[in-house]
């Protein structure tokens, strides 16, 4: 039977064909299986992870519809052109998680964050509610009131998706799930967070985001805007700095 490999944090698998599919799903973003590859048969992956040939079947199902893989008659499965994935699904994203930090991938998703937040900050503070106010107010005092580096996360997590949530934009508010795998994939790097009890690190953080509830509370969309990027380009420049160190020693 085939034995499960350690979880992303927050991640659970319940089935046997999900935890062939994250082994195989993670060589392939790995690079062991590039791009236009052929992966193993049915057959021998079958024998590799002592399952049924069924097991391995659904689990190139599910690399199918993530985009990573596709299987012809005859032919096999075969991996798919990198631009081809769904990068957004959140399995692919986690699996990046598990990876020594790719650069470019961390380039990318902080592209993304920055073409999302500041907008979405700036519109919340137009159309925020008494209601939003409280969400975002409500996250801050999680943050304030951490007393673990997990909860700060958890924190943070849930102003950034209050912020979404107060654009009143049905699409913005969508693309929650998508941000919240950014940020865990980003806050895991961010070293920063590993810092937790260093005096001044955390109120920094607090203090920045009680800067962008005040101003979506005075509806000053501008501020808003500049103080979210203002924390977007931080939080970059805290793991690249991090991957600097790493890759000095």
């Amino acid at each position: 039977m085939y034995f499960s490999d350690s979880l992303p944090k927050g991640r659970v698998r319940r089935n046997l064909h999900e935890q062939i599919a994250h082994a195989i799903g993670l060589q392939i973003v790995r690079g062991d299986y590039k791009e236009g590859d052929l992966l193993p048969t049915e057959v021998a992956l079958a024998d590799r992870y002592r399952v049924s040939r069924t097991a391995v079947r659904e689990a190139f199902r599910i690399l199918a519809a993530k985009g990573l893989t596709n299987s012809r008659p005859k032919i096999g499965t075969r991996v798919r052109l990198r631009g081809q994935w769904n990068i957004l699904d959140q399995d692919v994203l986690s699996w990046h998680l598990e990876e020594p930090v790719n650069e470019t991938f961390l380039k990318s998703l902080f592209e993304l964050r920055l073409l999302v937040e500041p907008e979405a900050a700036a519109m919340a503070a137009d159309r925020r509610t008494e209601r939003h106010l409280r969400s975002l107010a409500q996250a801050l005092a999680l943050m304030q009131r951490s007393a673990t580096q997990d909860g700060m996360v958890e924190g943070i997590l849930s102003f950034h998706q209050a912020v979404l949530d107060a654009s009143d934009n049905p699409l913005v508010r969508s693309l929650g799930t998508l941000i919240e795998s950014v940020l865990r994939l980003s806050l895991s790097w961010e070293s920063r967070l590993e810092k937790f009890g260093v005096d001044g690190v955390f109120d920094e953080i607090v203090m920045s985001h009680a800067g962008v509830l005040d101003a979506i509370h005075d509806r000053n969309g501008p501020m808003a805007r500049e103080l979210i990027t203002t924390i977007i380009r931080m939080s970059y420049s805290d793991i690249q700095a991090s991957v600097d160190r790493n890759r000095a020693v």
